[in-house]
């Protein structure tokens, strides 16, 4: 009875080792899976961080479409502008040829005009 009770003690160690080493197995286990949900916490608020910023960069972005369209608008209104500054430039300088051409015949009259007044003498 003895061997059996020897026997039996010796399992009983067998089996607390084993169930020590199980134990120790799942407490590695849970730090293991402790580590991983801190980690996956870090990696939501890294994607959040990211999600904030790309939600910025989009926003920044639209204003700026925004932006640009706007100058396209000025651009194309400075450009309407200059041509119509040009058009007047042309017509101003038409007008100022026409005006030079017409004082040079209003100076032949004058001095036409002039000699003829010259001919009557006033006694």
């Amino acid at each position: 009875m003895l061997t059996y009770t020897v026997t039996g003690v010796d399992t009983t160690t067998e089996t607390m080792e084993i169930f020590n080493g199980i134990l120790a197995g799942i407490n590695s286990i849970s730090v293991l899976i402790k580590e991983i949900n801190c980690l996956s916490e870090k990696e939501n608020e890294i994607k959040g961080v990211l999600t904030e910023n790309g939600d910025a960069v989009l926003k920044i972005t639209e204003e700026n479409k925004k932006l640009l369209e706007k100058q396209k608008i000025s651009f194309e209104d400075i450009s309407v502008i200059i041509d119509l500054l040009n058009e007047f430039s042309m017509k101003n300088a038409d007008s100022a040829e026409l005006l030079s051409g017409n004082s040079t015949e209003i100076a032949v009259i004058i001095k036409e005009l002039d000699d003829k007044i010259n001919k009557f003498k006033v006694i």
